[in-house]
């Protein structure tokens, strides 16, 4: 799958509220580096739908989550913050310290290997998304799933 069908369903979520603000072209420009990653990682439209959806009920793609600065967002939005305040997850996906990556490339790799550990013991999509809580539970998601679904119908049959 290319990047621009995933950086059009993208921008058809709705933003964070603090980048309500942002022009089509600035969002555009965020979040197109994470198109691009979704796209090297996702190996089926699956794979490319369930990153979409993670990512956006993670960080909403806020402006100071992908650009590392979580200390700008507000109480209770800060990274899963420890009782000291200091963020323990990152990136659009709010990876903790499970994932060595880097980089959006290595984190979108990082999350889809980790899907796919939880399809695979889970047996579906939806218990998939429990399995990124890291308690390896198969916790349905049904709100994800269901996000996840309008994107594959956005995308139609290919």
């Amino acid at each position: 799958m290319t990047p621009a069908p995933i950086l059009a369903a993208l921008l058809a979520l709705a933003p964070w509220h603090g980048d309500r603000s942002l022009s089509r072209a600035e969002r555009e420009a965020m979040l197109r580096p994470v198109a691009e990653a979704i796209a090297a990682a996702s190996r089926t439209r699956e794979d490319a739908a369930f990153l979409v959806t993670q990512g956006w009920f993670e960080s909403k793609y806020a402006r100071a989550v992908l650009s590392g600065h979580c200390d700008e967002m507000p109480r209770g939005m800060r990274c899963d913050p420890d009782r000291n305040g200091v963020p323990r997850a990152r990136g659009a996906w709010q990876l903790w310290s499970f994932c060595k990556a880097t980089d959006v490339n290595g984190e979108a790799r990082c999350v889809l290997g980790t899907a796919h550990l939880g399809l695979q013991r889970c047996g579906s999509w939806d218990a998939a998304f429990g399995a990124l809580t890291g308690r390896w539970a198969c916790t349905m998601r049904p709100e994800r799933t269901h996000l996840m679904r309008k994107i594959l119908a956005g995308w139609g049959k290919r």
